[in-house]
């Protein structure tokens, strides 16, 4: 995402990845107003072209110029302008560009690609921060199931690795420095008790404030809060991809809802709804939770009445309640500031990623 004006709870961008488009055909047919291509291993794949290829993938003319046996990288990350709400709406965009994907033989569903949607809140205080965790925790099962957009969830193969929950186990892992030993990145309990937005920061993965980089490990997850100081904006990562607008656009609405309910600090259930609990809590408890916002929240009946249909219409996650080690090679920088030290664990799993990286057989790289 640009780093670009994001109004408060009216403004919204949308990332969507893709594995089969060049980048230099995404610059070619997209609008360059609306649309920006961004480089991402983990959604690109080497590909060689044959004179007896008739896959989608030869469509694209800057494949058909190759000559035979050359190498192409395809895969690339299609980034939108942002969209003022009080003066445009986010539908063209999200028209143009899911007609561009179908028309350019781009997969309808995918283990590796996602949407990711940011809502503008570059102006926060800690009021804004503890209501993001308070309704993240509550909204977490009904976010990650309505994110399958009726297909089983990307993630569950991966063990959400570049989306993890915020609940229970769900935040990165990383090794200590002793032997056997691994650090949560943060726990979403003790981020409650920050008294200050300095303190609520550190207790978020030691995260600098004033050194923002991309390839920390506290960002890869649904509710990613290390957004709001690369780009002001809060961003929902969990999304499959789809070429429905229709989806697009209600789970664009979703978002930006949550987003001005944390603006105002509108009080959240109690209940923590966690991704891992998704099957034990059912369809009838999560179309409750949707229930419950449509209403309070003000949604509109278009998105509702679609929203309810994903929820019909995706299968129940089963994602364990495992710590799981981050697939960045990252040292967080634990100083013991405000007498914080990480929780920890002696027991992680690795997910099995794929990356241009690892389908090459190099070591995996930030």
């Amino acid at each position: 995402m640009p780093k670009q004006i994001f109004a408060l709870g009216k403004s919204i961008g949308v990332e969507v990845e893709t594995t089969q488009q060049l980048p230099s055909d995404a610059q070619r047919d997209l609008p360059n107003r609306l649309f920006q291509t961004t480089h991402d291993a983990s959604i690109e794949s080497d590909v060689r072209i044959s004179p007896r290829d008739n896959s989608t993938i030869i469509r694209s003319s800057s494949l058909r110029s190759l000559q035979n046996g050359q190498r192409v990288t395809m895969g690339t990350e299609i980034v939108s302008t942002p969209i003022d709400l009080e003066t445009d709406s986010p539908d063209d965009m999200v028209k143009i560009l899911c007609k561009w994907l179908s028309e350019s033989g781009e997969p309808c569903m995918s283990e590796r690609a996602g949407i990711h949607i940011h809502v503008g809140l570059g102006a926060f205080n800690m009021d804004m921060l503890h209501s993001s965790i308070y309704w993240g925790r509550h909204l977490e099962a009904l976010f990650f199931h309505l994110a399958g957009n009726g297909y089983e969830f990307r993630g569950v193969k991966n063990n959400a690795a570049y989306c993890r929950p915020i609940t229970k186990n769900g935040p990165p892992y990383l090794p200590s420095g002793n032997r056997g030993v691994y650090q949560k990145t943060f726990d979403i309990d003790d981020m409650l008790e920050a008294k200050s937005t300095k303190h609520f920061w550190y207790l978020y993965g030691a995260t600098n404030s004033g050194n923002v980089g991309r390839y920390v490990p506290q960002r890869y997850i649904w509710l990613n809060w290390y957004s709001l100081l690369a780009h002001g904006t809060l961003e929902f990562r969990p999304w499959n991809v789809t070429q429905n607008s229709a989806y697009i656009l209600a789970e664009i609405e979703l978002c930006q809802l949550f987003t001005r309910a944390v603006i105002k600090s509108i009080p959240a259930p109690s209940e923590e709804h966690s991704a891992f609990d998704m099957r034990r809590l059912g369809y009838e408890e999560l179309q409750h939770d949707l229930d419950h916002i449509a209403h309070l929240w003000g949604m509109t009946d278009r998105s509702y009445k679609i929203l309810s249909m994903i929820v019909r219409r995706t299968p129940l996650m089963d994602l364990p309640n495992e710590a799981t080690l981050s697939h960045l090679s990252y040292n967080m920088p634990w100083d013991g500031s405000f007498g914080y030290s990480p929780r920890t664990t002696n027991s992680v799993v690795t997910p099995q990623i794929v990356t241009i990286h690892t389908l090459r057989g190099e070591p995996e790289r930030n």
